[in-house]
C-alpha cells in the first residue's frame, strides 16, 4: 500500500553534488548546478530524490579521489564559479578581525556579480554542449538571501536570465519557507528546497554552518534522514543551552521538489553520499514506485 502523501514529496527526490571550490587562490562562493552525464548515472528520468553534495571545499587538502567516489551516488553536480580574491592587507585585516562576517553589497552589484559567475560557467558548458541544470547560492550569500529581500531579489533577477535547453527558467535551490522560495515564485523561477544531510540543525530548524566539517556516523545519518523524509522533522541542537541538549524540530518543508545536500569535505564523504542515496531510493520506492 502506498504511503500517505507528503507535501515535500510532490515529485521524486534526487541526489546532486556541489563541486569545484578548491582551485588555489580562487576560493569559490557560488554554485550553479551542472547535470552529471547519463553515461555515469543512467537516464535522467530514472533518478528520484536529489541529494546535493558540496564537493571540493578545503581549507585542508581533500583526499584524492573523493569526488570520483561520490559520482555513482548523485544525479547531478554543482560547479563553483565565484571566488574570494585576497592580498596581504586583506589577510592582515582578516587575522586582526578573526571573525567571519557578511560582505555588504549593493543589490545591483550583487545581481551583476551573480550573472558574471553563472555566465563564466555557462561558457564552459556551451563548449561541451551541456546544459545549466539549476543555480545553488552558497555560504554567506545563501544566509543573506533568506533574510534580505533586496539581495534575494537581486540574485533571483540574475538567475532569471538563464534558461534550460527548452527555454524554461533554470531552477533555484534554497531554503524552504524563506524569502528565497517566495521571491523565486514571484519571479516565475522554479524552486527546489533542500535538507542538509550531514550537518546539524538548530532549535529553530535552521542549518548550523560550521567553519570545518566534522566526521559523522553514516548509520546515524541514515536514521536521521529516513526520519526526516517521512516526518518533515529532524533532531535539532539547542544552540543556547549547549551541544548535548537536543530535541525534534520542524524542517519547515513546503510542497516544492526536495533535494538532499552532502559535502565532500566531510570525512568519509563517499560513504555518507552512499547512505544518503540508499535512504533516497528507499523513500522514492515507497512513494513513487
Amino acid at each position: 500500500m502506498a504511503a500517505a502523501p507528503l507535501r515535500w514529496a510532490s515529485k521524486p527526490v534526487e541526489v546532486h553534488c556541489d563541486m569545484g571550490e578548491a582551485f588555489g587562490n580562487w576560493t569559490m562562493v557560488f554554485r550553479p548546478l551542472l547535470p552529471i552525464s547519463a553515461q555515469r548515472l543512467g537516464p535522467p528520468t530514472t533518478k528520484r530524490l536529489t541529494s546535493r553534495d558540496d564537493v571540493a571545499c578545503p581549507p585542508v587538502p581533500k583526499q584524492k579521489g573523493v569526488d570520483e567516489a561520490i559520482m555513482p551516488h548523485i544525479t547531478s553536480c554543482s560547479i563553483a564559479c565565484g571566488f574570494h580574491a585576497g592580498d596581504p592587507v586583506v589577510m592582515y585585516r582578516t587575522v586582526k578581525a578573526a571573525q567571519r562576517h557578511e560582505m555588504k553589497m549593493d543589490p545591483l552589484e550583487c545581481e551583476k556579480m551573480v550573472i558574471y559567475q553563472i555566465g563564466a560557467l555557462k561558457a564552459f558548458l556551451d563548449i561541451e554542449g551541456l546544459d545549466l541544470s539549476h543555480v545553488s547560492p552558497h555560504g554567506a550569500l545563501y544566509g543573506v538571501m533568506a533574510k534580505d529581500k533586496a539581495i534575494c531579489e537581486a540574485v533571483c533577477h540574475a538567475v532569471r536570465h538563464f534558461t534550460t535547453h527548452d527555454g524554461a527558467p533554470v531552477p533555484l535551490i534554497g531554503a524552504s519557507n524563506t524569502l528565497m522560495e517566495t521571491t523565486a515564485a514571484d519571479l516565475g523561477i522554479p524552486f527546489v528546497q533542500e535538507v542538509i544531510a550531514d550537518l546539524e540543525y538548530d532549535e529553530n530548524g535552521d542549518c548550523i554552518i560550521p567553519r570545518t566539517h566534522d566526521a559523522v556516523d553514516p548509520e546515524a545519518v541514515r536514521v536521521r534522514l529516513a526520519h526526516a523524509l517521512r516526518s518533515g522533522t529532524i533532531e535539532g541542537r539547542d544552540t543556547k543551552e549547549g551541544k548535548h541538549k537536543k530535541h525534534v524540530v520542524d524542517l519547515k518543508l513546503s510542497s516544492a521538489p526536495l533535494s538532499l545536500c552532502v559535502h565532500s569535505d566531510t570525512p568519509g564523504a563517499a560513504q555518507v553520499a552512499g547512505v544518503t542515496r540508499d535512504v533516497v531510493d528507499d523513500f522514492n520506492e515507497e512513494h513513487f514506485a
